[in-house]
This record gives structure tokens, C-alpha cells and sequence, in this order.
């Protein structure tokens, strides 16, 4: 075994990040599709084509356009090769990752292999199953640390040639993954720091090395200039999170307070990044777990500490005097740098870490930190059980981590899928220029495409008249206090270009799609006669009879989601019969309504949300058909008095109905 090991080191090494990454982040990538920004992009693309990605970008970080481009391309609407891909490009990472620090310590193997799987399977990163979008993250991250790695190659080229070619590799990707990513600039600090160290390990004066050190940067330098030079004196950004000029008013305003915050959010992050990171994302997530899950992950984790603990302990490296003085001072330096490096970008345009949305920007100090965390283990702690043992809890609290986190994106999938399958039951089409107002029972709805993306997808996939302008046909409001205050005032049509993307908004001119808990199937609410459950959010009963259901077109075709992105249709239980009911009730087809009504007992589907009775009650009652009306007050023993109230009085002021369906009404339905 030792020998097997020693011949095929650097394949098994590779084998190995390979398995426990895809164990780590693959077992849910074929039940996740499209996640929040996903939306609009996705949308543009099937619509107006991949070249739609040009105007989206223009606006920020235009090489991103040529990276979706080129992967619309190659996957088309397919999320699962997306997912796939930013997997590929993650493990990318970890390897040069692995390969830079092989070169800078060559007698440190197990210190480069921890620090490289930490890396790869580092918990404060939560965007990986968000592949769409963050697939330039992930190709700018691989050609990052493949530059890094090509400029320290270039270090131990002897060969004029061999040398140029390297750095003009390096400068090339460096280009790259600046132009996709501006905030990876801190990256820069790990190919400085790393020609550093081996411009010390001379025997000259501490002066002779440093000019060597500075002397092979220098031409790396070309790098970060270039791309600093365009940026901030060529190129004019329209987005203000992303203009550097506008970020820095601040400081400029003012210097000693702006820096004073600087030093406390930098603090802060730093010790997110370092040491919260392995424990906050666990603690959030963990809830969502099941037995099953956690023992998956456990052995995943047991495992990958096994195998790394085989990869490193079969060969024990004993150092000599020098080393034991030289090598974990020289990671001390470049990871505590690198976390710094790594966060400052960040920090001066104003931006933070946090474990909820803004875990990209964790992303580049998570090298620091993970070579800072390979150190400690190797270096300050002496006794190998204990080592492995805080090496298996770090693997074991990082994959439970992604387990839960690929978990909560393949339930939110489920969800989306559902929430839209039901809507398409129910909607055969929507009037061009609605405005949705949605409520999903998982998930916030941060930005408007989070409805209107796939709202379009299904029902107008292809664009308006006008294609050279990116406009959907429907349009969608985040039902916040402010946009609550609009609809309540039925405020005019809103004029929005985001990212040339044009929307206008109008809040006098909504419907509303609610699906208030798991429990409840999507309901349409018509303004006019609204029926609300007892789960509903109390933003939507305010301004429920503001929806108007006459935007949805009765007699147009129906229109199935496509299955690529929402999945095949689910099975026609409740919620079908719910839905065909609804729109049948509103087709005025009470006939119709009946018929699902007994198909449904008939195969004993009942709601989980009472208030989904009423299209079946007002046909049941019309027919007169009194033991149904007493059939289904059976099902309702724990329904809530608001849906009773509301039954009473929709059911009672029906016209036509004999005296003892009125009879029945009041018995059952009003008396409670």
C-alpha cells in the first residue's frame, strides 16, 4: 500500500478532492433549477437569445456575458449542466489551489492537502448550488488560482521560453478572472506574497531578497494595473454597488471615519470568515436535516478524513531545523494576508460578509483561512489523535453544511415547480402588462423576477414586438410596505431599467397567486369575492380585493411549464382538482365544478387548506345537493372561524337556493 502510494500520490490526490467534493455538493444537483438572479437571465436568454447577456453585463462586468454566453451555448436551459459545470470549475480551484502550494512547500504535503480540501469544501460559501449565476464566480475563482499557480511556476523556469509562456498564461487568466469577478482582487496579494517567500529562502541579505522578490512580481504587476487602469478610468459602471468611484464618495467625505468602519468591518469579516464560518451556516441549516441525511454526511466526512489521513500519515515528513523555523511562518503570513487581502475589496465599496446572502464575498479569504486552519492543526498541535479529531469535526460540520444546503435549494426547487404547475392548471393565460403580486409558503421573494422570471417562461416565452430591448410581458411587485402602499393607492404604471431589463410595474392593475403554507394549493384571489385562508400572510388580505382576476384569459390555450426548468408534472391530486375547479367557477361551468368535486371524493382527496372547499360548497349548494354540503362539513373539524365566517357568508348570499339548502347553511356553516 505505502508503495502504491507514493507512485500514484498526485492522481490519488486528485481522485481524492474529486470524490469528496462530488459526495459534498452532487447529491442533490438533479432536483435544482433555477435559483433567485437565475430568473431574469434565463428568461432573456430563451427569449431574446445568448447575445441578450451583452445588455445585461454591459451595465457591470461585461466579460461575464462571453462566460454565459458561451455556457448557454453549451448547456442551453438545462440547469442541472450548469450546476455541473461550476461544480468542475470549484474542484478546478482546489486543485491549482493544491498546486500552488505544493510548489511553495514541497516537503509539506499534508499540510497543502487539508488546507486544499478545506478549501473545497469550505461551509461559508452557500451560492455553489446557484450555478447559473454564479458560473463566472466559478470560472473567475479556477483562473485565479491557476494564474497564481502559472506566476509561481514561472519562478522555477529557467528556460527564457518556458518562463515567457507561463507568465503570459498567468497575465492572460489573470485578466480573466478580474474581469468577471472585480472583488477577487485580494487574490493578487497571494501571488505577491508567494513570489515573496521564495525570493527569502536565499542566502543573500534580507535587502538582496526583497528586491528579488519585487523583482519577479514586477512583471506580474502588469496584471492588477491593467485591470485597474481600465476600470476605474475607461470604464463606467451604471450599477452603484459595483461604481469604485461612488463607492469611495465616503471616504472622501469622510477619511478618518470611513477608515475607523473599515478596521471594524474588516475585524469582523475576518472572524467570520476564519472561525464563524465553520459553525454559523451549520447551525442555520442544521434544522433541515433528517437522520438520514446526517449519517450520510458523517460518512462522507469519516471517510474523507480517513483517506487524507492515509494520503499524509503514510509518509511522515520529519523536518530539519531550518524547516521547523521557516515553512509555518511563511503560511502564517500568506494566510493571514490573504484573509485581509482577500476582504478589502469587499470592505471599501462598502459590501460585508454575511451567512444569508452575502457569502460570496467570503470566497477569495477562504484560501487564507484555509491554509491558516491547515497550519494550526500541523504546527500547533502536537498530538495526532487530537489533530485528526479536530480535522474529522471540521470535514464533518463543512459537508453537513452543503448537505443542508443542497437540501434547502432541491426543497425550494420542489416548491417553485409545484407553486408553477398548479398556476398553470389554473391559468390557461394572463393579460400582456399584469402585474403579479405572489406569495411563496418557502423562500422570500427578494426581487420581482423571482415571479415574473418564471411567470414569462411559461406563458410568454418568446418576446414582444419590440426585440431589440429586453421587455417582459409580465411584470411582477415585492409586496413590501411600500409596494403595499402603491397597490393601495393603485398607483400608475412604474418605468424600472435594471440591467436593461424593462419593467413597468403597474399597481393598480395586479392579480394576486398565493399559495400561503405547504399545505395549501396555489390560490388565485379575485378582488371582488376574495377567499383567504387561515394561513394567509396579512399583506395579501389587505390588499386582496385589489387582485384582479379578470386578467386571467378564460378561453386561450393552456400553456404547460416547460419541463426542462420546472420539472415533469406532478400527479393530479388535490390541487389539480382545486385549480380546474377554481377556473372552472370562474368560466361560470358549474357543472364542471361538480364533476371534480365527486371525481376528488371519489378518490378520497381532501385539502389540507378548508378554504379550499368553497368553489366545491357554492356548486354543491346551487345543485342543492345538501348531503354533500354535510359531507364536507365533516372534513373541516379544525378549520379556523375566519374560514368559517367567510363560508357563511359567501354560501348565504348566493341566489336561488331553496330554504333547505339555507337551512343547511346556517346549521353547518354559520352557526360556528
Amino acid at each position: 500500500m505505502r508503495r502504491f502510494l507514493t507512485a500514484y500520490r498526485t492522481p490519488l490526490v486528485i481522485l481524492f478532492l474529486a470524490a469528496i467534493s462530488a459526495l459534498t455538493y452532487l447529491p442533490w444537483v438533479n432536483q435544482i433549477s433555477y435559483m433567485n438572479d437565475d430568473w431574469y437571465l434565463m428568461y432573456s436568454a430563451n427569449a431574446y437569445g445568448p447575445r441578450a447577456f451583452i445588455d445585461i453585463f454591459s451595465v457591470d462586468r461585461p466579460a461575464r456575458a462571453w462566460v454565459m454566453m458561451t455556457a448557454y451555448a453549451l448547456f442551453g436551459d438545462n440547469p442541472l449542466y450548469y450546476n455541473l459545470s461550476a461544480y468542475a470549475f470549484r474542484l478546478i480551484s482546489a486543485l491549482a489551489f493544491f498546486w500552488l502550494l505544493r510548489m511553495l512547500w514541497s516537503h509539506r504535503r499534508d499540510v497543502s492537502l487539508l488546507a486544499a480540501l478545506f478549501f473545497l469544501i469550505y461551509p461559508g460559501f452557500l451560492s455553489q448550488i446557484n450555478g447559473i449565476d454564479y458560473q463566472s464566480q466559478m470560472v473567475s475563482l479556477a483562473a485565479a488560482l491557476l494564474s497564481i499557480a502559472l506566476s509561481v511556476r514561472a519562478w522555477f523556469s529557467h528556460r527564457l521560453p518556458e518562463k515567457a509562456a507561463f507568465m503570459i498564461a498567468a497575465a492572460l487568466l489573470g485578466w480573466l478572472y478580474l474581469g468577471l469577478v472585480e472583488y477577487f482582487l485580494g487574490f493578487e496579494f497571494l501571488r505577491l506574497g508567494a513570489l515573496l517567500i521564495l525570493a527569502n529562502r536565499g542566502n543573500d541579505s534580507w535587502q538582496r531578497r526583497l528586491q528579488n522578490g519585487i523583482k519577479a512580481w514586477l512583471p506580474n504587476l502588469f496584471i492588477p494595473l491593467a485591470f485597474l487602469v481600465w476600470r476605474l478610468f475607461f470604464f463606467e459602471s451604471e450599477r452603484g454597488a459595483t461604481d469604485i468611484g461612488l463607492q469611495l464618495e465616503n471616504f472622501a467625505n469622510s477619511p478618518l471615519l470611513t477608515v475607523f468602519w473599515w478596521g471594524i468591518h474588516l475585524a469582523a469579516d475576518a472572524l467570520d470568515v476564519l472561525w464563524l464560518a465553520w459553525g454559523v451556516p451549520f447551525s442555520n441549516l442544521l434544522p433541515l436535516l433528517r437522520p438520514r441525511h446526517i449519517v450520510s454526511g458523517l460518512v462522507v466526512a469519516v471517510f474523507a478524513t480517513y483517506l487524507a489521513y492515509r494520503l499524509t500519515e503514510e509518509h511522515p515528513h520529519v523536518p530539519d531545523e531550518e524547516e521547523k523555523t521557516a515553512w509555518h511562518k511563511e503560511m502564517v503570513f500568506l494566510g493571514l494576508g490573504m484573509l485581509i487581502a482577500g476582504l478589502f475589496p469587499v470592505i471599501l465599496v462598502n459590501r460585508e460578509v454575511d451567512f444569508v446572502n452575502f457569502t460570496r464575498y467570503s470566497l477569495a479569504s477562504a484560501a487564507g483561512a484555509s491554509l491558516l486552519m491547515g497550519v494550526f492543526l500541523f504546527h500547533f498541535i502536537p498530538s495526532k489523535h487530537l489533530r485528526w479529531t479536530l480535522i474529522a469535526i471540521v470535514s464533518i460540520l463543512s459537508v453537513l453544511t452543503h448537505y443542508a444546503n443542497g437540501l434547502q435549494a432541491a426543497t425550494q426547487t420542489k416548491m417553485m415547480n409545484e407553486f408553477w404547475w398548479q398556476v398553470s392548471w389554473r391559468v390557461p393565460q394572463i393579460e400582456k402588462g399584469t402585474t403579479l403580486v405572489a406569495n411563496y409558503p418557502i423562500g422570500s421573494i427578494q426581487e420581482d423576477y423571482f415571479v415574473w422570471g418564471p411567470a414569462n417562461l411559461i406563458y410568454y416565452p418568446k418576446p414582444l414586438d419590440d426585440k431589440s430591448r429586453i421587455r417582459p410581458a409580465l411584470f411582477a411587485g415585492v409586496l413590501n410596505d411600500q409596494i403595499t402602499n402603491k397597490i393601495l393607492v393603485r398607483s400608475s404604471s412604474e418605468y424600472d431599467n435594471r440591467r436593461n431589463i424593462i419593467t413597468y410595474a403597474d399597481y393598480g392593475n395586479i392579480l394576486i397567486l398565493s399559495r400561503p403554507s405547504l399545505a395549501s394549493c396555489v390560490q388565485l384571489l379575485d378582488g371582488a369575492q376574495p377567499e383567504l385562508s387561515a394561513f394567509e400572510e396579512n399583506r395579501i388580505m389587505l390588499v386582496a380585493p385589489f387582485s384582479q382576476a379578470g386578467n386571467v384569459l378564460l378561453d386561450a390555450e393552456f400553456h404547460a411549464p416547460p419541463v426542462v426548468v420546472f420539472g415533469g408534472e406532478p400527479p393530479h391530486t388535490w390541487c389539480y382538482y382545486y385549480e380546474k375547479a377554481s377556473l372552472a367557477r370562474q368560466r361560470g361551468e358549474w357543472d364542471e365544478v361538480i364533476k371534480l368535486g365527486d371525481e376528488a371524493l371519489k378518490k378520497n382527496f381532501v385539502p389540507q387548506d378548508p378554504i379550499e372547499w368553497m368553489p366545491f360548497l357554492q356548486a354543491y349548494a346551487r345543485e342543492g345537493n345538501t348531503n354533500r354540503l354535510i359531507e364536507i362539513k365533516r372534513y373541516m373539524k379544525k378549520a379556523d372561524p375566519f374560514v368559517f365566517l367567510q363560508m357563511c357568508k359567501s354560501l348565504a348570499s348566493m341566489q336561488g337556493l331553496d330554504e333547505k339548502t339555507l337551512e343547511i347553511i346556517n346549521m353547518y356553516y354559520c352557526a360556528e
